[in-house]
């Protein structure tokens, strides 16, 4: 009875330890995987709940593009970047068409109430330019808003998060397809 007690704990020990191995095999193989599809420059899907990870591969240098886009779903596309050191994030929003141009007086608004610096971006003058001094409708097909956050991981992510709620009117669940 007692050796079989000995052989029952050693068979049970050595199983933990099997399913232990498997399971960080396959989360170093899945971490990999995610890994290798930024790199690459793969498209994907993903949730508010991996920018994190996103925006530290950015800030290390690991992200082949030295930025990172998403698309907001028949609106534009939200890109994230370094600006002049790993910790000073910038977010910029690139409207698909004219008809959501009023997207980009909600997040001026939106910069404003958190007094963040922000300018509009022209193909005729690719330098940022103050929006109060720019008529945005009928002056050109594309521009660009860009938010001068200039904010850490944790704070850019806070920011993002209000944004797509406030602004775009998404949740935490909502899928975004990556911008290559």
């Amino acid at each position: 009875m007692e050796t079989s007690v000995i052989i029952l704990i050693a068979v049970t020990i050595f199983a933990v330890f099997i399913i232990q191995k498997m399971l960080k095999s396959k989360n170093k193989n899945e971490q990999q995987r995610s890994k290798e599809q930024v790199l690459t420059g793969k498209k994907r899907h993903i949730t508010t709940s991996q920018l994190q990870k996103e925006l530290e591969l950015l800030r290390d240098g690991e992200n082949e593009y030295h930025f990172f886009g998403f698309k907001l779903d028949n609106i534009g596309s939200l890109y994230l970047y370094n600006h002049v050191a790993p910790e000073k994030f910038r977010i910029q929003f690139e409207p698909l068409t004219e008809s959501q141009y009023p997207f980009v007086e909600k997040l001026k608004e939106y910069a404003d109430s958190k007094g963040f610096q922000h300018a509009v971006i022209t193909p005729k003058n690719s330098y940022p330019r103050n929006i109060d001094r720019y008529t945005m409708f009928g002056d050109t097909d594309d521009i660009e808003f860009l938010i001068k956050a200039d904010t850490n991981i944790p704070n850019t992510l806070s920011i993002v998060e209000e944004l797509l709620h406030i602004v775009f009117g998404n949740n935490n669940n909502t899928k975004y397809e990556t911008v290559i």
